[in-house]
């Protein structure tokens, strides 16, 4: 059966035709990561009308692309998976959108796990996550075959979304309260607690399922110590971040957390959004800026990193364009 690299032409082909792309978003220069929602790499990839303009505008990509790291993940790729799926976006759209996200982000990707082809960047201890340049049309590949994965994530989301919105608690009351509040309340870092070790422990099942080799599942020693987890997941992000299973075990469990709480929960038929906002929270967690323009998921992710000690800043996409453009002078050049 013939891959996605063999119809569109080849991996080699595919680089050369986005090497003879003359766009804005050619050139990143070294400076803080930027993680970027999947809804605003939307506005920036996806083709517009003549004379609309941009949401996200085009000058304010190039600042960017230029002057910091733009970086994407496994989880930007599964989005693009989702309408591929379901034949709503056919092979051209899609490689023509790989393309786009490649020079955004001239290929520097976060992710777990080393694989052939890999340049990596920096990373965060044998067992953590790191940055490295991969193609997008390799990444999505690998997302695609195994797409497996995601249906029995989504399944999982979808039945803990119906157990947390049947409750008699009000959204609308629990949104007017300081969500550290919640997580101060008596048996909540317990809780939160219980979840990391559920999480971990099926990760581990998950794992072993689709014979995925990952190191941390595979040392039982690193095993166990992650399983028994630090004392209290408050501040805990320093301690765990260079174990990324550790990782996206406590930041699925801190916001399921607040799903359960009712704190600006998903409606149920969003849950396969819901498990994507989690994972793009995961990836973006390792990042200098995470910008979103989802106002829910913006105030979930805040209290999240906020609790847990992540120190990358949240920002809402209207806040992230007038931080850019106070920045630049000129043509793109930064101020002092």
């Amino acid at each position: 059966m013939p891959t996605i690299c063999h119809e569109i032409g080849g991996f080699n082909g595919w680089k050369k035709s986005l090497l003879e792309v003359k766009g804005l978003y050619m050139t990143v220069l070294s400076g803080k990561k930027i993680y970027l929602d999947y809804n605003i790499v939307s506005y920036i990839v996806d083709p517009i009308e003549e004379g609309v303009e941009r949401i996200f505008p085009d000058n304010i990509a190039e600042f960017i692309s230029k002057n910091s790291d733009v970086v994407y993940s496994p989880a930007h790729m599964e989005e693009l998976c989702v309408p591929y799926l379901s034949g709503s976006r056919g092979l051209e759209d899609v490689s023509d959108k790989l393309l786009k996200i490649s020079n955004l982000t001239e290929d520097l990707s976060i992710g777990p796990g080393f694989r052939r082809g890999m340049r990596v960047v920096s990373r965060m201890g044998p067992f953590g996550a790191h940055f490295h340049h991969e193609s997008t049309l390799v990444c999505f590949e690998r997302v695609y075959l195994h797409r497996g994965l995601n249906k029995s994530a989504e399944k999982g989301q979808e039945d803990f979304s119906n157990r947390a919105a049947d409750t008699d608690v009000s959204s609308v009351v629990v949104n007017n309260v300081d969500p550290m509040s919640l997580f101060g309340n008596d048996g909540a870092a317990q809780a939160v607690m219980s979840e990391y070790k559920e999480i971990l422990e099926a990760g581990s099942v998950v794992n072993v399922k689709f014979n995925i080799a990952c190191a941390e599942f595979i040392n039982e020693e690193i095993r166990r110590t992650l399983a028994e987890g630090p004392e209290s997941p408050r501040e805990s992000f320093p301690l765990i971040a260079n174990f990324h299973a550790a990782v996206m075990a406590m930041i699925e469990a801190a916001m399921k957390f607040l799903t359960i709480s009712r704190f600006y929960p998903e409606p149920v038929a969003k849950s396969r959004s819901d498990m994507h906002d989690i994972t793009h929270a995961i990836y973006g967690a390792y990042c200098d800026y995470f910008v979103t323009n989802d106002r829910r998921f913006f105030r979930k992710c805040v209290a999240v990193f906020e609790y847990l000690g992540v120190p990358c800043r949240v920002m809402m996409m209207s806040d992230f364009i007038k931080f850019c453009k106070s920045e630049m002078i000129g043509d793109g050049v930064v101020s002092s």
